[in-house]
């Protein structure tokens, strides 16, 4: 097909110069060296320069200049300008605003004018306001009717500074005011006067030289501008009367009726305000009466709870959970109102019957008396019954029945009985429902609270509450099993309400588990069956939780305790005993055995007709039991008076353990009374295993135990070094003996609770006498050293004097002496070291020989000692090490660490770290953050997150220490014990395998 002519787009082609010559720019344009022309740098020109160039623009009333000028000003200078410079540049703009003819451009020069006094000072405001009142041309500016709104800003600034007081105002500024308060009134763009003026009146109200009556007049402007068509101008009005409340001036009765006016608001912020202003007035004036929605008067309580119950039905989401948060803070609300929150159904109350549901009036046309009575969820009072609930539904005519009578109602019924308001109907139970978190979390706080103080509102609240164990926000559960652990106590929980409730067992946070256990410790069960049901959920808890064992011990010890009757009705069911055959022993590592077990012994402490039942095997378990885990079983007198073996019983022990403490500790005393060395050690020595076999026998004064092993380990290790220094021995090993006891100096006083202020003391000496000693031993080696010596034993006397004055006692006279002649034998000039006296090893071995550490005369209680320590329950210690976790080297990697910690202060967990130890022998503290400390009933629980990491892959999985330390340097830490009774660390081994990312 031929294509025609026309349509042919010929290609403009060029000559073969022009190509050539074409190509010959382009070549020697891309050759050339590019030379770019330097940019240009800006420099900010000075404020008196510009506030210069302005005052000069506004004369020649050259208005674009201008504001650009004041564009600059504003901008480059507002926020750095200080100083005298500040005071000349805020004068000239006070002068340029009153030399302009433009009320715009003086506006905004005024506007400025605020931007730079935000960094005045006070004498300079003063000064500022002076030239304002006394200057003759500064009087122009008040006689500028556009401009009043910016002067009443800035005396509205000046008083909420608290330079000036309402009585110090000038008669001008009043009239400024009301000439801007009409002028807002007629025009319609005067919304932003009509703020200004508002917030003019909260400076006003904050403060305090204004009068009653002034504040009086103020509220009453407030109010009235809450009817203001524009949101802005309410809100301002709302913070005013909100900065009453805030500064405890009163508000009156007639602000809360205009306060219920605006309550359903189109802005959501005036909403928020306005509910929390209607509880202000709840509590201030909980009694005085209002008009109520019959013609009954209501309280102004009740009325105020009404109202923020109608918010929750509120379209935004953080209204409803503001109205279900301040719920909780009403403290004067009528019973009628809150259990009407908790049903939906409509009900009225009667002055002499109470609380009456309407399933009895004209909204149950279908429904008959007996139906009635049957579905309702109140317990009527004897006078309910009969008679008044006959006369109580002859008031109302159904219409349905032939021959009926009239209404009999008297006028004075009616006001005896009247409909609850419909606001409060089944508020709660809507906000439980609410799809939102916050409000669910609010809701279940605030009913908890009100349920907490009222014990039959109390035990209405209880099945709500438990409904919310079932939500699918964990925060919603804990909220709900914390607000309800108050409550149980007031009623008895069913198993029904068990079955709901112990689904939390299984959560997979360990704060509801926990939460849940605490809950369980103070329920009262109906039954048996309630028993068997929680026994049941524990031992389903352990085998999917191992690591809650200890806690649901706890837990059943609690329950046996509160239910020892019906415990003692299913002992032998419970234990499998048979009443005819003998049972078999089970072995004491059965979790399931143990768990029933303390459940029985402890409700044998209450119920000892229990012990006729248990077979000896028993006895034997409980023996134990009380020997190794005595806070988990309470004593039974019925097993303790039977003698084993010569035995006495378990309390005699302990009486006889503290005693063994105190007669050791006396021992430890006495040896260093004996004047051979080798002696002195040898009874030392049985101090130690003797102080060794106590913490292993007894958990109550293992920790009184501990502590004499570690002072007696102390006392012949500073004896001993002691010895060699001074026999000019092994000089070396000694010092690097000296320094690892200064260490243990230093984990005696951080790993003990209890320790007395003279043992305190005792432990300065010992650390002050090690430290002198280390320093002689240097001297003896090499006697250059003496300037470094000097100043160390200096400093050591300091640290020494310092920490002796923080314990606030006395110290003994033997330390006193120690630390004055100490002090004698460092003499040092305000240059340095005083080069004239020099200390030698001979002078520091004398002194030492004279003031050897002696051990306080008596030892604290010993229950009051005890020893710091952790429990890691997660990673387990048994199957950290059965397979690695493998993550990206370079990338950091979290694992979950679990640690039960006791006997810490409250100082302590400040300085609590994990320690990270790799096998390259490196390590690295981490710091747990402040909310991963959880503490229930003096119980501390660590959860944090670990994070490893490892520069480069490794060939093989290695193991990871983790340990819990104290912070007791920038550097330095001192590990935490596992158990009171053993001397292991509190640490677990972790397999780990950094691999690459391929």
């Amino acid at each position: 097909m031929a294509v025609p002519q026309s349509s042919i787009v010929r290609k403009r082609t060029l000559p073969a110069e022009a190509v050539r010559t074409k190509k010959k720019k382009l070549n020697e344009n891309t050759t050339a060296p590019t030379s770019r022309r330097p940019r240009k740098t800006y420099k900010r020109r000075s404020v008196t320069i510009v506030v210069e160039d302005l005052l000069t623009s506004l004369e020649r009333r050259l208005t674009s200049i201008s504001f650009h000028l004041i564009r600059e000003l504003h901008i480059e200078h507002g926020k750095t300008t200080r100083g005298a410079e500040l005071e000349s540049v805020a004068t000239n703009l006070v002068m340029g605003a009153i030399r302009t003819k433009d009320d715009s451009v003086a506006s905004k020069v005024l506007g400025v004018l605020f931007a730079f006094m935000n960094n005045a000072t006070i004498a300079q405001w003063r000064r500022l306001m002076d030239f304002l009142t006394n200057n003759e041309e500064a009087n122009k500016l008040f006689l500028r009717s556009a401009l009043d709104h910016k002067i009443i800003k800035f005396y509205t600034l000046a008083m909420s500074k608290g330079i000036l007081k309402y009585i110090q105002l000038p008669e001008k500024v009043h009239h400024c005011l009301e000439r801007c308060i009409a002028q807002s009134l007629i025009s319609l763009g005067g919304s932003h006067r009509r703020v200004i003026v508002a917030r003019f009146h909260i400076a006003v109200a904050s403060t305090e030289s204004a009068d009653e009556n002034r504040l009086r007049i103020v509220e009453k402007t407030l109010c009235r501008m809450l009817n203001d068509r524009d949101c802005r101008v309410r809100r301002a009005a709302l913070e005013g009367l909100s900065t009453f409340m805030d500064r405890a001036k009163p508000l009156s009765k007639r602000t809360y009726s205009a306060l219920k006016e605006v309550r359903e608001d189109v802005d959501k912020n005036i909403r928020l305000t306005v509910l929390r202003l209607l509880v202000y007035f709840a509590n201030k004036m909980p009694t005085e009466n209002v008009a109520g929605t019959g013609k009954t008067p209501v309280t102004l309580s009740d009325d105020a709870f009404t109202a923020v119950c109608d918010a929750i039905n509120d379209i935004e989401t953080s209204v409803r959970a503001e109205a279900a948060k301040v719920l909780g803070e009403f403290t004067n609300v009528s019973d009628d109102l809150l259990y009407q929150t908790l049903d939906k159904k409509l009900m009225r109350s009667n002055k002499a019957a109470g609380v009456i549901k309407m399933d009895k009036s004209m909204f149950s046309l279908s429904k008959g008396k007996k139906d009635a009575a049957k579905e309702g969820r109140w317990r009527f009072n004897a006078r309910h019954k009969g008679k008044n609930i006959q006369e109580a539904s002859e008031g109302w005519s159904r219409g349905k029945e032939l021959h009926s009578k009239a209404p009999t109602t008297k006028p004075a019924a009616e006001e005896e009985d009247s409909i609850i308001p419909h606001g409060a109907c089944g508020a709660f139970v809507t906000a439980l429902e609410d799809e939102f978190m916050d409000v669910r979390k609010a809701a279940v706080y605030s009913l908890g609270t009100l349920a907490a103080s009222r014990p039959p509102f109390a035990i209405s609240a209880l099945e709500y509450l438990a409904d919310m164990f079932n939500d699918e926000i964990a925060e919603v559960r804990l909220d709900a099993i914390y607000a309800l652990t108050p409550l149980i106590v007031h009623s008895q929980l069913s198993c029904e309400q068990l079955n709901v409730i112990l689904k939390c067992l299984d959560d997979g946070m360990p704060e509801s588990r926990q939460a849940m256990r605490e809950l369980l410790k103070k329920a009262a069960f109906a039954d048996v069956d309630c028993i068997d049901l929680c026994v049941e959920a524990m031992l389903m808890c352990m085998k999917r939780f191992p690591d809650d064992q200890n806690a649901v011990f706890e837990c059943m010890a609690a329950i046996g305790l509160n239910h020892s009757v019906q415990v003692q009705a299913m002992a032998r069911r419970l234990l499998g005993i048979h009443p005819l055959f003998h049972a078999r022993e089970q072995p004491i590592t059965d979790v399931k055995y143990l768990t029933k077990l303390i459940l029985v012994l402890n409700a044998a402490s209450k119920q000892e007709s229990i012990v006729s039942v248990l077979p000896p095997f028993m006895r034997a378990h409980y023996r134990f039991l009380r020997s190794s885990s005595a806070h988990m079983v309470k004593p039974v007198k019925a097993l303790d008076d039977l003698k084993k073996d010569g035995r006495s019983s378990f309390k005699d022990g302990g009486e006889k353990a503290e005693k063994i403490i105190e007669r050791t500790y006396e021992r430890l005393r006495e040896s260093s009374c004996t004047t051979s060395l080798e002696d002195r050690n040898i009874l030392r020595n049985n101090i130690s295993h003797d102080s060794q076999a106590i913490t292993a026998y007894n958990d109550n004064v293992s920790g009184a135990a501990r502590l004499i092993y570690c002072l007696t380990e102390l006392n012949m290790a500073v004896d001993n070094v002691a010895q060699t220094v001074f026999c000019s021995g092994e000089i070396v090993d000694a010092l690097r003996a000296i320094h690892q006891h200064l260490l243990d100096i230093q984990c005696i006083e951080c790993q003990f609770a209890g320790v007395s202020a003279d043992l305190s003391a005792y432990l300065i000496h010992c650390r002050l006498y090690l430290t002198l000693l280390e320093i002689a031993g240097t001297l003896i080696l090499n006697m250059a050293e003496w300037q470094r010596g000097m100043l160390r034993g200096r400093n050591a006397v300091i640290v020494a004097r310092e920490r002796l004055s923080r314990l606030q006692v006395a110290a003994n006279s033997s330390t006193n002496d120690f630390l004055v002649e100490s002090s004698s034998l460092f003499d040092f000039t305000g240059a340095g070291v005083n080069v004239k006296k020099v200390t030698t090893a001979g002078a520091l071995c004398n002194l030492l020989e004279k003031f050897a550490p002696i051990l306080p005369p008596k030892l604290p209680p010993a229950a009051e000692i005890a020893l710091k320590w952790a429990n890691i329950t997660k990673p387990n210690k048994d199957a950290a090490l059965e397979s690695a976790v493998k993550f990206i080297s370079g990338l950091p990697h979290a694992i979950l660490l679990e640690a039960q910690l006791h006997n810490l202060k409250e100082c302590d967990f400040e300085r609590i770290r994990i320690k990270i130890g790799y096998p390259d022998s490196s390590s690295m503290l981490v710091k747990p953050r402040q909310t991963d400390f959880k503490t229930t009933n003096g119980d501390t629980v660590l959860s944090t997150q670990i994070m490893m990491t490892a520069a480069s892959c490794w060939s093989e999985s290695a193991e990871v220490a983790l340990t819990v330390v104290i912070l007791v340097g920038p550097n330095s830490s001192i590990p935490l014990y596992s158990s009171p009774t053993c001397l292991s660390t509190a640490n677990v081994r972790v397999k780990i395998h950094p691999v690459s990312r391929k």
